[in-house]
């Protein structure tokens, strides 16, 4: 079918004029599109249900948790939405470049003040979200959005809860980035919390920094060695809930100490270091709001908010968008 043929067919694309298909994935297709009254342009992103009814609340469930979240400046704005029995079409703001595409287009090192600039707006935006009983559970690179204003958005809600839906205590463990993926989480534990989003904020922070990845285990068995590769071996002296874990004994490693990050990160600052200590641990991690109040955001010769400035990103392929539109329609 056609975009054109598409466009008659579907309620909503008549207020939109579609551009081109964006992405493909086993669950749908986005577009770019523009909205004909306003010349807005947006993405649209359709998603088909499967014949079980999970499939359509968990979209539901999505579309729930962008409302909730609307307005914020650090996260995607939901614009518009329809559900049908077979498909939802989001209508989203439409974002150009990610925060992987932003540090892969980087020449490295970056500057401090950037670095805390991107981190604040980032924690801003997940105070809020956690702030209203959400977990987002799969914050990445690929999920952050950053605009030509160097505004940063948090985006891509298909796997985030709400704390209020947690049956008998216990969440899901299947999915998720393992690479930003909680100690807790990789021990098979189902009662996590907001932490798990401060591990994943660490991790991206730490990328941000040195301009890979912290932990890329091709496995959830590496994921964890590479964790205690710099952490130290998990144990109860370090992370003392670790006995309820599920998976605790089952896997056992050489006797590791705790590395200095310092030793890791040779063009982070003394406070940087100092930030991301507080967050890389395996248990009791600080929340988005007290990271916000911590003497690390409390240097004033960094301008935090940005006032009518722009930054310079890489050039834009024709109709490309780099936020990660196929990894979210996988889920």
């Amino acid at each position: 079918m056609d975009y054109f043929q598409y466009q008659e067919q579907d309620p909503i694309k008549q207020e939109y004029k579609i551009q081109c298909k964006v992405a493909e994935g086993a669950f749908g297709s986005v577009f770019k599109a523009i909205k004909q009254n306003t010349q807005q342009i947006v993405a649209i992103k359709d998603l088909f249900f499967n014949q079980n009814k999970r499939s359509k609340q968990i979209v539901e469930r999505e579309v729930s948790i962008m409302q909730d979240l609307n307005d914020h400046p650090n996260i995607v704005k939901l614009i518009d939405y329809q559900i049908s029995n077979n498909k939802c079409s989001l209508v989203m703001e439409y974002i150009d470049y990610d925060l992987k595409q932003f540090i892969e287009s980087q020449v490295y090192p970056l500057s401090h003040s950037k670095i805390k600039r991107i981190a604040f707006q980032l924690l801003t935006g997940l105070s809020f979200i956690h702030s209203k009983g959400i977990i987002h559970r799969d914050l990445k690179p690929s999920n952050i959005l950053i605009t030509n204003q160097f505004i940063v958005k948090i985006g891509d809600f298909g796997s985030a809860i709400k704390e209020e839906q947690r049956k008998d205590k216990q969440f899901s463990i299947e999915g998720f980035t393992r690479w930003y993926k909680s100690p807790e989480q990789l021990f098979g534990s189902r009662e996590y919390n907001y932490e798990i989003d401060i591990w994943s904020f660490a991790c991206i922070y730490a990328e941000i920094i040195q301009g890979y990845p912290l932990f890329s285990g091709n496995n959830e068995i590496e994921q964890i060695a590479k964790i205690s590769d710099l952490l130290g071996n998990p144990c109860e002296e370090n992370w003392p809930s670790i006995v309820k874990m599920p998976d605790y004994g089952k896997i056992l490693f050489k006797q590791k100490q705790k590395k200095n990050l310092s030793t890791l990160f040779s063009q982070a600052s003394e406070k940087e270091i100092e930030f991301l200590n507080s967050m890389l641990k395996y248990d009791n991690r600080p929340t988005a709001e007290q990271l916000l109040q911590s003497e690390y955001f409390k240097d004033d010769s960094v301008p935090l908010k940005l006032q009518n400035k722009s930054i310079i990103l890489p050039p834009k392929h024709e109709d490309k968008i780099y936020f990660n539109y196929t990894s979210v329609l996988k889920k």
